[in-house]
């Protein structure tokens, strides 16, 4: 459970891939690897961004860098739980079905 192997997909039937980046990140790393994902990725940013923010000036350009810094990281946090299953998705071959 600490650590396997990476998954590997052939492309044939559904996708075995969580809809969670994060549950499939912790499939495919660890433990370890996970908890370094989101110290690394999200944690220490998103630390460094809060404070940046807490000590800007009010209304200045420091302030607004800094929210917009969390912001981008809350963003991508959502989009890791909720937006992974468009990227695993796998269309059928041929061509697109004309829009009427």
């Amino acid at each position: 459970m600490i650590g396997s192997k990476p998954a590997v997909y052939s492309g044939k039937g559904p996708s075995p891939f969580s809809q969670c980046v994060f549950r499939q990140f912790r499939a495919t790393t660890g433990l370890i690897g996970f908890s370094s994902m989101l110290i690394g990725v999200f944690l220490l940013p998103l630390r460094y961004f809060w404070l940046a923010y807490c000590r800007a000036p009010a209304a200045s350009w420091a302030e607004f860098v800094a929210l917009a810094g969390v912001g981008t990281i809350v963003l991508y946090a959502v989009a890791g739980l909720t937006g992974s299953w468009l990227f695993n998705s796998r269309l059928p071959p041929g061509d697109p079905a004309p829009i009427r």
